[in-house]
């Protein structure tokens, strides 16, 4: 037991690779057959969810963080903006082959965009939340592989005051059924769990399956879905 919940602590970085975007390191704490995969904003780096994945990560639930290219430790890789989510795609892939079969995707941003735009029959979801949704970003829309997200709400966390998430907002809304919190303020990102804790719980709820305000995810372990939407990149 102490051994496992040290490995928890000291979790290894794992490197993986993929054609278009070249080798990269992902963090994975906690054990289970369910995962949830924390992306970062345009701008930003995995140190904006590290905090959160590390309390979240236990005997049940993996976690995984990691720098999108050309960001944080790939600063120096020029990214190929319409295969960014190919890494998501690599890290789901390997989940599955490590045994992992629930995966969610928590994007903040640009972040969320790459969530959606990821799923496919190969790399399935069960649920998705965005933090701040933007569209469009890089010539990239949030819309452009909403088909593939399955039948299921949306969680969207968007500040009331944010003019810059309310057209992404209505936009997914004309498409899916979202379960939209709006706290009083115009931060985007990560730091709206930061100075509204009660977005962070909620957060925390839905990923874990357990709250009585929303419904729970009909996707069950080793599920198959198929999923429609558009090619990628286009």
């Amino acid at each position: 037991m102490i051994y496992f919940l040290l490995s928890i602590v000291f979790a290894e970085p794992l490197t993986l690779q993929n054609a278009y975007n070249g080798k990269f390191t992902i963090n994975v704490e906690g054990a289970g057959d369910k995962a949830v995969i924390f992306v970062h904003d345009d701008g930003g780096d995995k140190r904006n969810f590290e905090g959160l994945a590390g309390q979240m990560a236990n005997e049940s639930l993996r976690t995984v963080t990691f720098d999108l290219i050309g960001h944080g430790e790939r600063t120096d890789t020029v990214p190929m903006d319409p295969f960014i989510y190919l890494d998501i795609q690599t890290i789901i892939l390997q989940l599955r082959k490590d045994g992992v079969r629930d995966v969610q995707c928590v994007g903040a941003g640009f972040g969320g965009t790459l969530c959606l735009q990821a799923i496919t029959t190969q790399t399935p979801m069960s649920q998705v939340a965005i933090i701040s949704p933007i569209t469009p970003v890089r010539h990239q829309s949030v819309m452009s592989n909403i088909d593939a997200y399955p039948d299921f709400p949306l969680f969207v966390i968007a500040g009331a005051q944010d003019a810059i998430s309310l057209p992404a907002v209505l936009r997914l809304e004309e498409k899916r059924t979202l379960l939209l919190l709006n706290p009083n303020t115009s931060k985007r990102g990560t730091i709206i769990l930061i100075e509204y804790p009660e977005m962070e719980k909620e957060l925390r709820m839905w990923i874990w399956k357990k709250s009585d305000k929303f419904p729970r995810s009909p996707m069950k372990i080793g599920a198959t879905i198929e999923v429609k939407g558009e090619k990628l990149p286009y």
